[in-house]
Formats: C-alpha cells, sequence, structure tokens
C-alpha cells in the first residue's frame, strides 16, 4: 500500500516538472523537453498527456504550450511542495 501511494507521488512530481520546464522554457517539443528533464521520451510524453486530460496544456505541433491557468497552479502549489 505505501510502495503505490509513494509510486503515485513521484508520478505527481514528474507532471509537475514537467509542468514547471514547460512553463519556463515554452513553446518546447518533447524531445527537447526528455533532454531538458533528463527523462525517458516516453515519460514526458505521458506527463504531457495527463496535464492536457486535465486541461493545463494545449498541444500546438510542433511544440507545447501551457495554459494560463497551468501557471497559475504551479505558482500556488510551488510554495506548498517546496515545504
Amino acid at each position: 500500500m505505501i510502495g503505490k501511494v509513494k509510486a503515485e507521488i513521484e508520478l505527481m512530481k514528474r507532471h509537475m516538472e514537467v509542468m514547471q520546464a514547460v512553463v519556463s522554457n515554452q513553446p518546447i517539443g518533447i524531445m527537447k523537453l526528455s533532454e531538458l528533464l533528463d527523462q525517458p521520451f516516453h515519460r514526458v510524453r505521458y506527463s504531457l498527456r495527463v496535464l492536457e486530460h486535465l486541461g493545463y496544456r494545449r498541444h500546438l505541433l510542433p511544440a507545447r504550450l501551457l495554459r494560463k491557468r497551468a501557471r497559475t497552479s504551479l505558482m500556488a502549489w510551488t510554495p506548498s511542495l517546496t515545504k
């Protein structure tokens, strides 16, 4: 049970890191994002898909842009996540 919760927390942490990297470097493609985060391509792609499903990003070929909602949410979450 604890292992599953830990895995979910790590997954959310990765999604947040992807969101932060896109906010800081947008527009940015998946390959560049993968290199920047030192994460495998498939993991970055999955995180971007989850963020899109949740409404935090929109897909514009060939790069990704985060919506304003994602930026404001990220700014609100960052102080509580660093504690």
